[in-house]
């Protein structure tokens, strides 16, 4: 296990691909938030990356009232 200290906003896609053995593609759309991981991707991204799944979470907008 590495445990870097990374965030969403520091890591690359390049690093995030070969660190999970995924396509460079699919990993620049996951940090650009166009894509989801599994869960179970999202689980071997904090073991390997220190990343809680948590993070890949965004917020939803509040509803105008």
């Amino acid at each position: 296990m590495s445990k870097s200290k990374h965030t969403l906003d520091t890591l690359r896609p390049m690093e995030l691909a070969r660190t999970m053995r995924i396509s460079q593609p699919y990993a620049s759309l996951l940090l650009a938030g166009k894509r989801l991981p599994s869960l179970a991707l999202a689980i071997a991204i904090e073991r390997e990356l220190g990343i809680p799944p948590s993070a890949w979470i965004k917020p939803e907008p509040a509803e105008a009232a």
